[in-house]
């Protein structure tokens, strides 16, 4: 069984809604792991509108590999690489067709645009049909990955983050040490002017 994270879209927001409570009170030929209803706000920031860890039996979402998603796809690593800028959201049908050689994350971000609601799952599955069926009875899209490169990519923004952040700091050390000496040479040489008016 394939362990997949999948992104669920509908042109009806009201669509993810309904699709989270059948896939709570139904049996399917497909588990799912963990779920949850994701909005994008025009400022490309996501709120994470519904979430089930009880009734579909899995762990708290902000710890498992959801949790993860949502936080690179909507927070500050999306923002740091980019994934949750304007120029990265494409429609859903370049999403479905994205190289699977680029990057996951940024496929999955083009996913959710601005002002969408869309349903987020991870999910076991013996073949995708299944879900793709549940999905399309009421003409949604499925856009899914391997669990296992999702969770990879999400571990290398990590880094990519950390170094960014490294970096960052590095620099902002080296102008504020490069500040302090401009200033003390400024401090240095006003005592020195003043020092040859009083003794010339």
């Amino acid at each position: 069984m394939a362990d997949n994270i999948a992104i669920v879209t509908w042109n009806n927001s009201s669509k993810a809604y309904k699709a989270l409570t059948d896939l709570r009170n139904g049996s399917w030929d497909f588990d799912v792991a963990q779920a949850a209803i994701l909005e994008r706000n025009v400022n490309g920031s996501i709120d994470v509108k519904d979430a089930d860890n009880a009734v579909i039996g899995m762990g708290a979402l902000g710890g498992g590999l959801l949790g993860m998603l949502v936080g690179v796809l909507g927070g500050p690593i999306g923002v740091l690489l980019g994934w949750s800028s304007g120029a990265l959201f494409g429609s859903l049908a370049d999403a479905d067709v994205a190289d699977d050689s680029g990057s996951i994350l940024a496929a999955m971000s083009r996913a959710v645009l601005p002002g969408m609601t869309v349903l987020l799952l991870e999910v076991g599955e013996t073949t995708p049909e299944a879900l793709d069926k549940f999905v399309a009875k009421e003409g949604g899209t499925v856009v899914r990955r391997p669990a296992d490169d999702v969770r990879a990519e999400i571990a290398a923004a990590q880094d990519a983050a950390e170094s960014a952040a490294a970096e960052a700091r590095r620099v902002i050390h080296e102008q504020k040490k490069q500040a302090t000496k401009d200033k003390i040479e400024g401090k240095w040489n006003s005592l020195k002017d003043e020092f040859k008016k009083t003794f010339s």
